[in-house]
């Protein structure tokens, strides 16, 4: 039995602080991590599953957080992305062309906890718009 179906959907956009958008756009980088993404990652922690919405603003200001000077806020927004692909499965997949391309054009950092958020981010988004049937080995494919 899956988790992930017997979690309860929570409403992460509602739960958002009124000053989110703000904060993460903020030229301070302490107010973009310790006021918006590390709030919005423990909300995100808070259940395996989400109520389908429209994520488009949140997803799209994640995504410009890519760009980030701030490594930390870089993995940060990369964990959100993460935790938003698995927590909407497939719902997610209408995002992946906002967040796609400024997550591969990150990985040139060199840092590997940088390399590693951005990559399992990655793996999320694949997830979510993948038909690969989980269940079955990856030998019966070969």
């Amino acid at each position: 039995m899956d988790p992930y179906d017997l979690a309860d959907p929570i409403p992460v956009l509602s739960r958002l602080p009124e000053d989110f958008y703000s904060n993460l756009s903020s030229s301070k980088w302490k107010d973009r991590k310790e006021l918006a993404l590390e709030p919005l990652l423990a909300t995100l922690a808070s259940s395996l599953r989400y109520q389908p919405d429209n994520y488009t603003d949140l997803v799209a200001a994640l995504a410009g957080r890519m760009g980030d000077a701030n490594v930390l806020c870089v993995v940060l927004a990369a964990q959100c992305i993460e935790k938003l692909a698995r927590g909407l499965r497939g719902d997610f997949a209408r995002y992946k062309s906002v967040v796609t391309a400024p997550i591969l054009g990150k990985l040139k950092e060199k840092k590997q906890n940088v390399q590693d958020a951005l990559g399992s981010a990655l793996d999320a988004i694949a997830a979510s718009v993948s038909t690969f049937p989980r269940h079955l080995p990856v030998s019966i494919w070969n």
